[in-house]
């Protein structure tokens, strides 16, 4: 079960407490994860209260989004240790952005440093094909070369999966689920075998 936005941390921790615990004592809810990009707009809003709350309801995997390594600062990174010194799972979500960090030393540097702050890189998104946004986009032969220099100088723990979002739910972009790829589209398989069209411009999904 995923809580997401918005931004579920903007609410406060008595409310949060009450919404994870409901969640929690449904039997068919096995794990729990908050989405957030609090640690880069808001680190402050870690605190003691927050960190008990969560920890409360555990186990509760708390997923960072962090785009590039400039969002790292002190204050993020005390945050990071104040959830990680409670035993509270920390992972990190990136989109890919033409521009802004598709380049191999922008990304080694974030994951790296997620890495030594005890955040697990756990997928890097490529950016979704919505109108008037074609500009932050990059190919998706151009995501899978990017992938490729990575992999041969970070570590595993340090790599997170490439991942693209379909109409199926995310798709590991990788050898076995690309099956073709053009100019105008890649055709992806996901893990029940069904096949999806993904537009390298915007454009309405199909399957």
């Amino acid at each position: 079960m995923v809580l997401s936005g918005g931004e579920p941390l903007l609410l406060n921790d008595d409310l949060l407490w009450r919404i994870l615990k409901g969640l929690r004592s449904v039997d068919s809810v096995k794990t729990l994860r908050v989405e957030t990009r609090i640690l880069s707009h808001l680190p402050q809003r870690v605190t003691e209260s927050l960190v008990a709350a969560l920890k409360d309801c555990g186990p509760v995997w708390f997923q960072a989004g962090v785009n590039h390594p400039e969002e790292i600062t002190g204050e993020f990174a005390e945050a990071a240790a104040a959830l990680a010194d409670a035993g509270i799972p920390l992972l990190s979500e990136t989109v890919l952005l033409k521009d802004i960090n598709d380049r191999p030393r922008v990304l080694a540097d974030l994951f790296s440093s997620l890495h030594r702050l005890r955040i697990r890189p756990a997928q890097l998104i490529h950016c979704l094909p919505v109108p008037g946004g074609d500009h932050l986009r990059t190919s998706v032969s151009a995501g899978l070369r990017l992938m490729q220099v990575l992999r041969g100088g970070l570590p595993e723990p340090s790599l997170p999966e490439y991942a693209a979002e379909t109409f199926g739910g995310r798709i590991p972009l990788r050898g076995e689920s690309v099956l073709s790829r053009t100019p105008r589209r890649v055709l992806l398989r996901n893990s029940d075998g069904r096949i999806y069209v993904y537009p390298e411009k915007f454009f309405s999904f199909s399957a």
